[in-house]
């Protein structure tokens, strides 16, 4: 039960990262791949929202 949980939290985060960056998820993970601090602060602003990560399958 609570992986159907982590599994919705990804997808708002991957939805709001590409409408936040206006480009797709793997675009967003390939444009901060060496920006390790940028990540850390957005994510910290947008309190865990921002999820710049490529994730290509999800298990159940």
């Amino acid at each position: 039960m609570m992986w159907n949980l982590l599994v919705v939290d990804v997808a708002i985060g991957k939805a709001y990262t590409s409408v936040a960056f206006k480009a797709s998820s793997d675009d967003v993970a390939k444009r901060v791949e060496n920006l390790p601090m940028f990540v850390n602060a957005i994510t910290t602003v947008t309190q865990g929202k921002f999820t710049p990560q490529k994730v290509e399958y999800l298990y159940y």
